[in-house]
């Protein structure tokens, strides 16, 4: 009977022990299951994902490269998506916004025609005012020369001085490792080399513009003399031609913005200076492609745009130059001078278009 009894517990144990091996082996079945199921709907997901991000890319790039498209594209999208497919996936974008800043919104749908994925890509433009310098061609800092500021070029290298820039550099497309390498072996630490995918584009200058006749000879402009458009001060001069000493200026004051085209020469001799007061900001426009004589005396306060011409700067002094350097060539000079950024956006610019754009910040 004990026998028996102990063959009954035996037998027990072993139907417990299967049934326990059931229960687990049901058990990793259905979490193999559940997992395979959940890599198959993130595999899904993250398919959907890229195409729609592709999408946007392609759009981005050819705005990129073609930025005069913009208004058409916002335009086609009022109406309907651009539509396209990647392995079969079909994706939807629009775009909306203006000029300065726009955003692409990109839609991937699955193979059954349900939404898998939705993205969006900010666009903002690049701003030239965004530099303390920015030449197309050639840009020589000069020896001495303190740049507290961002500085770039379309070309693929800078000449730099023996002073490190306190700024970020931007190089052009063709610009290679070793020019790049350089360009980080001249900036201060915190800072960065970046490299243009595209030439940045110069809008032009329309002398239509700037509708208001200046006297020849002003030097010293007040804004309120004068009839603003929202606030800023649209004015034509035949030429700045000054010399002297730091007491030398072409000083606009008054506030707002003010807003020259310069249709003759301009030239700073001595240490003589553009500067303003300090509700006022002063931007010369140059469109010839002569050289711009500035000696920029200490404490000049002014943007200059001349996207043809070349800027000699010669300055020196104590004080800093403070602005923005918009040219084809620019030449600094040997001598100890401090040039520091000024601020503003292409908004503020009295021009027709804009010099590029960028990927600023992807978003779900």
């Amino acid at each position: 009977m004990k026998r028996l009894n102990n063959k009954g517990g035996a037998l027990v144990t072993v139907l417990l022990v299967f049934l326990i091996l059931i229960i687990l082996g049901s058990a990793v079945l259905f979490m193999s299951v559940s997992e395979n199921r959940f890599v198959a709907v993130q595999e899904k997901s993250m398919k959907s994902y890229y195409v729609a991000r592709s999408g946007a890319d392609a759009i981005a790039s050819h705005l990129i490269i073609n930025p005069s498209d913009l208004d058409s594209f916002i335009a086609k999208t009022k109406v309907g998506p651009a539509e396209g497919s990647i392995d079969g996936r079909p994706f939807e974008t629009y775009v909306t916004g203006y000029e300065h800043e726009f955003i692409i919104e990109s839609i991937a749908y699955t193979l059954d025609g349900q939404e898998g994925s939705r993205v969006y890509l900010t666009m903002r433009e690049f701003n030239l005012l965004d530099h303390a310098i920015f030449a197309n061609q050639i840009l020589d800092t000069g020896n001495n020369v303190t740049i507290n500021g961002n500085i770039g070029t379309n070309s693929e290298s800078i000449e730099f001085g023996s002073n490190l820039v306190n700024g970020n550099v931007t190089l052009g497309p063709l610009a290679t490792p070793s020019d790049i390498s350089d360009a980080e072996d001249n900036i201060a630490s915190d800072f960065m080399v970046n490299q243009l995918s595209v030439p940045l584009v110069y809008p032009e200058i329309d002398p239509v513009d700037f509708p208001i006749t200046i006297p020849s000879g002003t030097t010293d402009i007040n804004t309120n003399d004068y009839t603003l458009d929202n606030g800023k001060l649209k004015g034509t001069l035949d030429k700045i031609n000054i010399s002297g000493n730091a007491n030398t200026q072409f000083y606009a004051h008054g506030g707002g913005q003010v807003h020259i085209y310069i249709t003759g020469s301009i030239t700073f001799g001595g240490s003589a200076n553009a500067d303003t007061d300090e509700d006022t900001k002063l931007f010369l426009y140059y469109d010839k492609s002569d050289a711009i004589n500035f000696n920029g005396g200490p404490g000049a306060n002014v943007t200059i745009y001349a996207p043809n011409a070349t800027i000699n700067f010669n300055g020196g002094g104590n004080e800093p130059v403070n602005g923005s350097f918009i040219c084809d060539k620019f030449v600094g000079p040997d001598s100890n001078v401090t040039i520091t950024q000024g601020n503003g956006t292409m908004a503020d610019l009295i021009i027709d278009g804009v010099a590029g754009y960028h990927r600023a910040v992807w978003s779900n």
